[in-house]
Formats: C-alpha cells, sequence, structure tokens
C-alpha cells in the first residue's frame, strides 16, 4: 500500500477509534450527555457561616451545585438544573431540617466532580476536606458517583469503594458523630450504588437509593434546556424527591434505624426516638445487615432481605436490642 493510501486509511478509522475509546470508558455524566459539567480544577463551594445552631454538610457534584456557565446555557450557581437555590435539593434538604428543629443552620456544599473524575488520588492532599471534618457537621449527604468512570472489573470496584470509604469515614467518627446519608447516583448505575451501599454499611451511615427517581423522565428538566446535558439533571420536582429521599434518611437514622436501603415510596408508619416500624407496599430491598430477633424466636442470619408483600409486616429497630422482623 502506497503511503498515501495508508494514511487516508488511518485518517478515515480515527473517527471510528475515537467514538470507541469515549464509549469504552465513558462514565455516566459523559453518557448524559454532561460530560463537560463541573470545569476546573478545585473542590468548588457554597456556604453560609452565620453562627447557626447546627451544621449540615453536602458532598455533592453538578446536581448540588453548579457555577454559571452561559455557554452551554447554566446561568444558576447551584443544583443543576433547579429553578433556583431554593430549588435544589441541598436548599430543600437543609430548610427541611432547620423546620423540623426550630432552629437555623449553617452550610457548606461542595461539588466533589474533581474527585470523582480521579478518584484513586490521595484524598490527603485536599485541605477542604480535612477542614470539613474538622468543622464538625451535625448532619452529612454524599450525594456523588455519577462522573465516575464505571467500575468494570475487582480492581476498580476495590479502588472505588476505598475512595469512599476514605472520605464518608473520618466524617462519620468525627467530633459530633453526624447523621450520615449516602446517596447512589441520580443516573442509575448498579456497581457504583452497591460500592456506596457497602461503605455505607461499613462506616454506619444510611444508604439511599436514588436510582428510580433517575429512571423517571418527569424528574429530570426535559423542555427547560436546550442542552441536553443540564436537561438530563433533576428539575424542582427531581430535586424535590432527593430531598426527601434524604430526609427519609436522616429520619431513619434519628428514630435509631442503621444499615439500611430505604427507596422511594417508604411509608413510616410508627416513629419514635427508641424504636421505629418501616412498610413497604411492593417488593423492593428494605434492609441490608444482620437482622436478629428481639424476642426467643430464632434469629435471623440473612445478611440482606427482601419483603414483597409488606401488609402486617415490619421491621422495628431498638437502639439497645438490634432489629427484629415482625409479623403481626
Amino acid at each position: 500500500m502506497k503511503l498515501s493510501a495508508y494514511l487516508r486509511l488511518c485518517v478515515s478509522i480515527l473517527p471510528c477509534l475515537s467514538w470507541f475509546s469515549f464509549h469504552a470508558v465513558a462514565d455516566d455524566a459523559e453518557e448524559m450527555q454532561s460530560g463537560e459539567m463541573n470545569p476546573g480544577t478545585t473542590l468548588y463551594s457554597h456556604q453560609r457561616l452565620n453562627g447557626g445552631d447546627f451544621k449540615v454538610l453536602v458532598y455533592g457534584n453538578s446536581i448540588a451545585l453548579h457555577g454559571a456557565h452561559p455557554e452551554i446555557g447554566w446561568t444558576g450557581d447551584w443544583g443543576m438544573a433547579a429553578s433556583a437555590r431554593e430549588n435544589d435539593f441541598a436548599h430543600l434538604t437543609i430548610a427541611a431540617l432547620e423546620e423540623r428543629r426550630g432552629e437555623s443552620a449553617d452550610y457548606r456544599i461542595r461539588n466533589l466532580a474533581l474527585l470523582e473524575r480521579n478518584f484513586t488520588t490521595n484524598l490527603a492532599e485536599f485541605a477542604e476536606l480535612a477542614d470539613d471534618i474538622a468543622w464538625a457537621p451535625d448532619y452529612v449527604v454524599i450525594a456523588i458517583g455519577e462522573n465516575v468512570p464505571t467500575p468494570s472489573d475487582s480492581e476498580s470496584v476495590a479502588a472505588y469503594t476505598e475512595f469512599l470509604r476514605s472520605l464518608a469515614r473520618p466524617l462519620a467518627e468525627s467530633v459530633g458523630r453526624p447523621v450520615v446519608v449516602m446517596r447512589s447516583p441520580f443516573w442509575r448505575n448498579e456497581t457504583k450504588a452497591m460500592c456506596t451501599a457497602q461503605v455505607a454499611r461499613n462506616v454506619g451511615a444510611i444508604y439511599v437509593d436514588a436510582g428510580a427517581l433517575g429512571d423517571n423522565d418527569e424528574n429530570k428538566a426535559f423542555g427547560l434546556f436546550s442542552h441536553s446535558g443540564i436537561a438530563n439533571h433533576p428539575g424542582d420536582l427531581g430535586m424535590r424527591r432527593l430531598a426527601n429521599l434524604i430526609l427519609d434518611g436522616i429520619d431513619a437514622a434519628e428514630t435509631g434505624y442503621s444499615d439500611f436501603i430505604l427507596t422511594p415510596g417508604w411509608n413510616t408508619a410508627t416513629a419514635s426516638r427508641r424504636n421505629t416500624s418501616l412498610s413497604r407496599s411492593s417488593g423492593v430491598a428494605i434492609a441490608t445487615g444482620a437482622i436478629r430477633s428481639v424476642s426467643s424466636a430464632p434469629t435471623l442470619e440473612a445478611r440482606y432481605r427482601t419483603i414483597d408483600e409488606s401488609d402486617g409486616i415490619g421491621l422495628h429497630t431498638d437502639r439497645r436490642f438490634g432489629t427484629s422482623l415482625n409479623i403481626r
């Protein structure tokens, strides 16, 4: 083959090679045409520090906080694609906590997209993370994963799991022993959700699964933005449902629950500081971790349990005795 013909052949196949490489390593953000989000090399943050009565720390990405990017049609400086700052999931969560407690909050919302895309980096290199731990928040929400390249083998799964653990454990064990809620990616990804749930169990956090929300287009901002990447983000309805899911997780932690998967549609039947009963009317994964009886009934050794029909069936937790399966 002549050199000129060879060069023409190379030029003709380069687009194909480029396409293949992109899709072979694409993360969920790229699949959602959101790969250009979160530009910059800092852990961008927004905070309000007014001597509040309690502190809330939110770790997220563009869904939690994204500065203005007019080149693609985004002019906000809050969670993409909420219509206003007060309508993104972070601010909705904070406002609801303030209303419940009757107190004002200091808060810090931090975009960790840089870490998502480089999740094998040494977190000790980021002074901002150490400062967040020293800040001693009362509530921590870790809602990340969308920008992480999907772990495709045991080594990358282990690396991403360790990244999440390194991020969550120091906060969970910080001075104030905060309530920690870890949320799966809004754009469903079973591998990353599995890693998040595993770490939540490991560090004593509540895990909430947002995949069902991301599956539903009504929770996105379609028709409101011409840029498809922005439109794939949660709109006001999706943001409100994300906030409600996180608040359900906080409720679970504060009423004595730990180590549970919560999914959209939970119904809190009864709740108190000592124990609670949660039920769900359709078959979903509702609990992880060891389940044991508090009565004389045989111990349930299952590490994972699904209840298909919850009428007359409830999971009960007591801080002293653990969790029991009640059949009424």
